[in-house]
């Protein structure tokens, strides 16, 4: 799907809008455009730099795996932020992630998110990334938010019925 497909389907929110969703900045701000297609579904958007890589395989530098959660519960803070009209100020993860292909400086990461069960405890998404349009990892992702500020309530959001 391409941008300008994704631009008319939802929200999409740059780095300057994203900070006001969540509490991360730079160097610990991964997610760089957020794209917000419905109420249970996002896209987040990273172009990989040198800066994440250092050190990290320095003969053949890599994006280290352990930030593909990271990206993704990102994209789940903005998107939950965005629909709750606050930031979103904590939250704890937990992420079984199967990497498929390592992503290098230069490339474009996309994650995709999506809900599919609520309780009482957390929140819980699919995601899938993707390196240069080419799935690289994907697993579930259980959010717990621990605090938040938000302008006016609203409930958590819902998966869709089967």
């Amino acid at each position: 799907m391409s941008d300008s497909t994704l631009q008319a389907a939802g929200v999409v929110l740059e780095a300057r809008q994203i900070i006001g969703f969540i509490p991360h900045r730079l160097p610990a701000l991964l997610v760089q455009r957020v794209t917000i297609l419905d109420e249970q579904r996002a896209r987040g958007t990273m172009r990989v730099g040198h800066r994440v890589c250092d050190g990290h395989f320095p003969e053949h530098e890599i994006f280290p795996g352990h930030w593909w959660p990271e990206l993704a519960a990102q994209t789940v803070g903005v998107m939950i932020g965005h629909d709750r009209g606050g930031q979103v100020n904590g939250w704890l993860h937990k992420f079984t992630v199967e990497v498929i292909k390592p992503a290098a400086p230069g490339d474009t990461l996309v994650v995709e998110v999506v809900l599919t069960r609520v309780s009482r405890a957390s929140i819980e998404y699919a995601a899938q990334g993707f390196v240069n349009d080419e799935l690289a990892y994907y697993g579930p992702l259980n959010i717990c938010v621990l605090a938040r500020r938000r302008a006016a309530a609203s409930p958590l959001p819902q998966p869709a019925p089967a």
